[in-house]
Protein backbone atom coordinates (compact mmCIF):
# COMPACT_ATOMS: atom_id res chain seq x y z
CA UNK A 1 0.00 0.00 0.00
CA UNK A 2 1.23 3.75 -0.68
CA UNK A 3 -0.10 7.23 -0.42
CA UNK A 4 -0.24 6.86 -4.52
CA UNK A 5 -2.84 3.62 -4.01
CA UNK A 6 -4.87 5.97 -1.36
CA UNK A 7 -5.19 9.36 -3.69
CA UNK A 8 -5.50 7.02 -6.05
CA UNK A 9 -8.72 5.73 -4.01
CA UNK A 10 -9.89 8.98 -3.63
CA UNK A 11 -9.42 10.08 -6.87
CA UNK A 12 -12.19 7.47 -8.27
CA UNK A 13 -15.06 8.16 -5.55
CA UNK A 14 -16.55 10.31 -7.92
CA UNK A 15 -17.42 7.79 -10.08
CA UNK A 16 -18.61 5.62 -7.40
CA UNK A 17 -21.98 3.73 -7.91
CA UNK A 18 -24.60 3.00 -5.12
CA UNK A 19 -23.56 5.43 -2.48
CA UNK A 20 -25.14 5.08 0.56
CA UNK A 21 -24.45 6.87 3.83
CA UNK A 22 -24.72 6.15 7.54
CA UNK A 23 -23.93 7.60 11.00
CA UNK A 24 -22.02 5.41 13.26
CA UNK A 25 -22.43 4.99 16.64
CA UNK A 26 -20.25 3.02 19.03
CA UNK A 27 -20.47 1.66 22.73
CA UNK A 28 -18.18 0.05 24.55
CA UNK A 29 -19.44 -1.67 27.60
CA UNK A 30 -17.30 -4.51 30.13
CA UNK A 31 -20.11 -7.18 29.19
CA UNK A 32 -20.44 -6.73 25.10
CA UNK A 33 -17.37 -4.75 24.71
CA UNK A 34 -17.80 -2.69 21.68
CA UNK A 35 -21.18 -2.62 19.75
CA UNK A 36 -22.09 -0.57 16.76
CA UNK A 37 -25.20 0.81 15.39
CA UNK A 38 -25.90 2.19 12.25
CA UNK A 39 -28.43 4.70 10.48
CA UNK A 40 -28.76 5.23 7.10
CA UNK A 41 -29.16 8.21 5.57
CA UNK A 42 -31.44 9.45 2.04
CA UNK A 43 -30.06 12.48 0.43
CA UNK A 44 -32.05 14.71 -1.26
CA UNK A 45 -32.58 15.45 -4.69
CA UNK A 46 -30.92 12.58 -6.54
CA UNK A 47 -27.07 13.11 -6.78
CA UNK A 48 -26.91 15.08 -3.52
CA UNK A 49 -24.94 12.40 -2.01
CA UNK A 50 -22.75 11.99 -5.30
CA UNK A 51 -21.89 15.97 -4.75
CA UNK A 52 -20.72 15.76 -0.85
CA UNK A 53 -18.35 12.46 -1.82
CA UNK A 54 -16.86 14.17 -4.58
CA UNK A 55 -16.38 17.43 -2.10
CA UNK A 56 -14.99 14.92 0.69
CA UNK A 57 -12.37 13.13 -1.88
CA UNK A 58 -11.21 16.63 -3.32
CA UNK A 59 -10.66 17.86 0.96
CA UNK A 60 -9.33 14.68 1.70
CA UNK A 61 -6.73 14.15 -1.56
CA UNK A 62 -5.02 17.36 -0.61
CA UNK A 63 -4.89 16.78 2.76
CA UNK A 64 -3.74 13.68 2.32
CA UNK A 65 -0.41 14.88 0.00
CA UNK A 66 0.01 17.99 3.16
CA UNK A 67 0.11 16.02 5.93
CA UNK A 68 1.54 12.39 5.58
CA UNK A 69 4.41 11.55 4.03
CA UNK A 70 4.73 7.12 3.99
CA UNK A 71 1.89 4.01 4.31
CA UNK A 72 3.17 1.86 6.58
CA UNK A 73 2.13 -1.86 8.45
CA UNK A 74 1.13 -1.37 12.06
CA UNK A 75 3.67 -2.24 14.64
CA UNK A 76 2.48 -0.17 17.49
CA UNK A 77 4.31 3.32 16.85
CA UNK A 78 2.51 6.33 16.62
CA UNK A 79 4.20 8.99 14.36
CA UNK A 80 2.18 11.71 12.93
CA UNK A 81 2.28 11.63 9.38
CA UNK A 82 2.28 8.33 8.58
CA UNK A 83 -0.96 6.39 7.97
CA UNK A 84 -0.72 2.77 9.23
CA UNK A 85 -2.58 -0.34 7.99
CA UNK A 86 -3.93 -3.69 9.55
CA UNK A 87 -4.88 -6.76 8.19
CA UNK A 88 -8.79 -6.90 8.96
CA UNK A 89 -7.68 -10.56 9.99
CA UNK A 90 -5.52 -9.27 12.60
CA UNK A 91 -6.19 -10.62 16.19
CA UNK A 92 -6.12 -6.73 17.50
CA UNK A 93 -9.43 -5.65 15.30
CA UNK A 94 -11.14 -8.91 14.14
CA UNK A 95 -13.61 -9.25 16.45
CA UNK A 96 -14.45 -5.67 16.17
CA UNK A 97 -14.58 -5.25 12.54
CA UNK A 98 -17.22 -7.96 12.01
CA UNK A 99 -19.14 -6.25 14.33
CA UNK A 100 -18.83 -3.20 12.45
CA UNK A 101 -19.43 -4.60 9.24
CA UNK A 102 -22.85 -6.68 10.03
CA UNK A 103 -23.80 -3.28 11.73
CA UNK A 104 -23.27 -1.67 8.43
CA UNK A 105 -25.00 -4.30 6.73
CA UNK A 106 -28.29 -4.42 8.62
CA UNK A 107 -28.49 0.12 9.40
CA UNK A 108 -31.41 0.79 11.99
CA UNK A 109 -33.69 3.12 10.26
CA UNK A 110 -36.43 3.38 13.01
CA UNK A 111 -34.04 5.93 15.49
CA UNK A 112 -34.64 9.62 13.77
CA UNK A 113 -31.55 10.88 12.44
CA UNK A 114 -31.94 13.93 14.38
CA UNK A 115 -32.12 12.28 18.03
CA UNK A 116 -28.96 9.40 17.01
CA UNK A 117 -26.06 11.07 18.65
CA UNK A 118 -23.38 9.61 15.63
CA UNK A 119 -19.98 9.16 16.42
CA UNK A 120 -18.83 9.02 12.77
CA UNK A 121 -20.15 8.60 9.12
CA UNK A 122 -19.29 6.05 6.93
CA UNK A 123 -19.67 6.29 3.01
CA UNK A 124 -20.43 2.98 1.16
CA UNK A 125 -20.36 2.41 -2.73
CA UNK A 126 -18.44 0.34 -5.36
CA UNK A 127 -15.46 1.93 -6.86
CA UNK A 128 -15.32 1.00 -10.56
CA UNK A 129 -11.66 -1.24 -11.56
Amino acid sequence: MSLGKIQNVFGSLSGAQELSLQLLMFTISKKTRISYTGREIIFSPDGALSKLVTEISERYTIELSKNYTSVQDYDGSVVGNVIYIIAVSNDLIRENYNKLISSLAAPDTKIPPFEFYAQAYVIKGELGR
